[in-house]
């Protein structure tokens, strides 16, 4: 049976890597005006969770056009939740807010993601080569579902 497996993209990110943006949500709708809490430790469990992906590509700030910020595209995983590893550089930089229940997931193991050897890869790769989870479709989520 695969894992159950949530992506968090947004619109801009998703244009960023050739992705079809279409029916995501805002990055600069879910940036913030001020620090949240915990801010720091979400950004860093945002950039030490383990890669599950890498491009071969760099990607300059999507919300910041003037910005000369470098990115390095890749995707990062708890073994639920797989979101883009520049991710973090957003939460620091713009406040970007994110989805309660991955806040919750992230609170649950004391801000810090589960190491390389404690993520069921196979179960990743099964769940998004046949969009499937253990109990449904393979979710797409954004700040609307804070």
């Amino acid at each position: 049976m695969a894992a159950k497996v949530i992506w968090i993209r947004y619109r801009e990110i998703a244009e960023q890597r050739g992705n079809d943006p279409a029916g995501l949500p805002g990055l600069a709708d879910a940036a913030a005006d001020s620090p949240q809490e915990h801010e720091e430790q979400i950004a860093a469990y945002l950039e030490r969770a383990p890669n599950y992906s890498a491009m071969g590509k760099v990607v300059f700030d999507a919300l910041g056009p003037t910005c000369d910020k470098i990115l390095f595209p890749a995707t990062n995983t708890d073994g639920l939740y797989l979101w883009p590893a520049e991710l973090a550089y957003y939460v620091r930089k713009y406040h970007v807010r994110l989805p309660q229940h991955f806040l919750d997931r992230m609170r649950s193991f004391n801000w810090t993601p589960p190491c390389e050897s404690e993520i069921n890869f196979a179960n990743l790769d099964v769940g998004l080569a046949t969009g499937q989870s253990g109990s449904g479709q393979a979710q797409s989520l954004g700040p609307q579902d804070v």
